[in-house]
């Protein structure tokens, strides 16, 4: 066979394969998104492991995809992970889709475009985004700069109870209406003063008044009973 004779199949061939492509890189809306940003740049590191095998022991299911920005002190790259059922409870064996370079968890810029990324990737009718790290709730005396949640050992940084507020509008726009669930899996964060600045683009806000134990939510019991 000569190089004419080979042509048209190698043009059928290249046409039904970037149409296959295209046909299968739209993911499928699920009905929830449950997005983590885990912040362990701090002493709260070793108990990303334990969540996460955790979330591991449910995974992702037909109608929710669980996705976490985990980042840990000792990590040199932030990592975005699609958790999958898994039984080991001593290694976390969730397949990594996105390394990144080590991200300022501590920013809200982050957050906001880990959701964006995640919107893209698992689109979902409903949005469930959760901070997962220190909390400090609210004050301000004498115009000192106000607490917040996600503190970064790293950088210094903290999301501000305003900057909260501002990112989930941010967040509100990118996926088109309210988040339907705010979540706080850190201490102090039950305060009228943080839940009035996502008032207007969030649904729900979870979170406790008092401190938290560094083990933070029971994942694989409320999981499961969500799935």
């Amino acid at each position: 066979m000569n190089y004419r004779q080979l042509y048209p199949r190698i043009l059928l061939f290249a046409f039904v394969s970037s149409h296959l492509l295209v046909a299968g890189s739209e993911p499928r809306e699920k009905e929830w998104a449950f997005l983590i940003f885990m912040n362990g740049h701090n002493n709260l590191a070793s108990y990303t492991d334990l969540n996460l095998n955790q979330l591991e022991k449910i995974g992702s299911t037909a109608d929710i995809d669980v996705v976490v920005q985990w980042a840990k002190l000792g990590f040199t790259n932030t990592f975005r992970l699609r958790v999958e059922k898994d039984s080991d409870v001593n290694k976390v064996n969730s397949p990594i889709v996105e390394t990144l370079p080590r991200q300022d968890m501590g920013d809200y810029k982050a957050l906001v475009e880990f959701v964006r990324w995640s919107a893209e990737k698992y689109p979902a009718k409903r949005y469930f985004i959760a901070f997962w790290d220190h909390g400090s709730g609210w004050h301000r005396k004498r115009q000192l700069p106000t607490r917040g949640v996600s503190h970064d050992d790293y950088s210094g940084n903290h999301i501000t109870t305003e900057q909260m507020g501002i990112a989930m509008r941010e967040i509100a726009r990118i996926i088109g209406h309210k988040v339907d669930i705010v979540g706080a899996d850190a201490c102090l964060m039950a305060m009228a003063e943080v839940g009035s600045e996502m008032a207007d683009s969030a649904e729900y806000f979870v979170a406790s008044e008092e401190t938290e134990p560094g083990l933070g939510w029971p994942y694989d019991t409320f999981l499961q009973l969500w799935a």
